[in-house]
This record gives C-alpha cells, sequence and structure tokens, in this order.
C-alpha cells in the first residue's frame, strides 16, 4: 500500500471506534427521538478521518453515513423501521471492510460505493447538496505532509497521555504539545477535516 504502518493502524483504531460508537447511537428504536447531532458528528469524524489516512474506499461510505445523517437530523428522513435497518446495515458492512483495510478484497471499493449511494438515495434528492471535502483534492505530496504531521501530533499526545498517567503533577511535559502542533496551524484544508478542525 506504501503507507506508513504506523498510520493505518492509527486509523484503524480510530475508525473501530467510530464505528462502535455510530453503532450505540443508531440502536434508538424506530420511531422514538434519535441522537442524530451525535449520529452526524460521528459520521462525519469518520469521514474525516478515511481522508486523512488516504482510505478513499472508506470515506465513500462514509460519505454515505454522513449524508444519511444529516437527512434524519434536518427532518427529511423519519427514523423508522426501514431507514434504521439501512443504517444499521450500513454502518455493520462498514466495520466488515475496515476489517479488511490492511489486506482488501476484489470488490471492496463497489461494496463501499454501494454503501454510500445507497444511504444517500434514503437520504433524498436534497442529499446532492451535502459537501464534500477538498482532501479528496490534495496531491499525494499534500496528504503525506499531513498524515505525518498528524501522526506526529497523536504521538506526542500519547506520550503525554503516559507520563501524565505515571505522574499527574507533571506539568512540564504539556509543553511538547503546541510545539508538535505548530506545523499545521494555517492550513486551511483542517476547517473541512472534522477531528482536525477542533
Amino acid at each position: 500500500m506504501g503507507q506508513p504502518t504506523a498510520m493505518l493502524d492509527f486509523f484503524v483504531l480510530e475508525a473501530s471506534d467510530y464505528l462502535e460508537r455510530l453503532d450505540v447511537v443508531v440502536q434508538a428504536r424506530a420511531g422514538t427521538p434519535l441522537a442524530s447531532e451525535e449520529l452526524v458528528r460521528l459520521a462525519r469524524a469518520f469521514r474525516g478521518s478515511a481522508l486523512m489516512a488516504n482510505q478513499q474506499v472508506m470515506a465513500r461510505a462514509a460519505q454515505g453515513l454522513e449524508t444519511a445523517a444529516r437527512a434524519l437530523r434536518d427532518g427529511r428522513l423519519a427514523w423508522d423501521e426501514r431507514v434504521r435497518g439501512e443504517v444499521v446495515r450500513a454502518i455493520d458492512d462498514s466495520k466488515i471492510l475496515l476489517r479488511r483495510v490492511k489486506a482488501p478484497e476484489a470488490g471492496d471499493a463497489q461494496r463501499a460505493e454501494s454503501i454510500g449511494l445507497g444511504l444517500e438515495r434514503l437520504a433524498g434528492p436534497a442529499a446532492a447538496a451535502a459537501p464534500r471535502s477538498h482532501m479528496e483534492g490534495l496531491d499525494a505530496g499534500g496528504r503525506a505532509f499531513v498524515g505525518r504531521e498528524v501522526a506526529a501530533i497523536a504521538s506526542t499526545l500519547d506520550r503525554v497521555a503516559r507520563s501524565l498517567t505515571l505522574d499527574p503533577g507533571n506539568r512540564e511535559v504539556l509543553q511538547g504539545v503546541g510545539p508538535a502542533m505548530s506545523q499545521l496551524r494555517g492550513v486551511a484544508i483542517l476547517n473541512d477535516l472534522p477531528p482536525l478542525a477542533d
């Protein structure tokens, strides 16, 4: 794949977490109130994570999830049994694709496209207006730069968290966080990448 193993491992962990949390949200029974704002947030973060890791197959499935989540939040789609079944199935299928991300099988890209299109059809014609991330237009060098910097930030934050776990009073370790993040400041595209914009 030509992608650093650590970055791919990080994506798999992060995306697994988003999918599990999405799964919890969609367990709400049909006809009951749905935490649609949380659904949008998690789907958007899942898509941003896939785009950052240059996992276009997973990003396509995530785009469909985000589109359906927006339609539910905006009241263009009702949380009925049919919609619930489609969204739950899409999340389950995304989990299967994610498990194979390190060794993709033939047809995985088509399966992701099917997930995305199916959910977009479900959301209705207004779904076409849903924004797509500028990350899709970044060249390989741009993606590599952002990917390296994000991996470095994640590594720094992990080190700081471990240090604070061992010595909660040690505030000096926090001084390394600012410099680690400074390389990405001012990169306009980050506003379109949910996990990084924050």
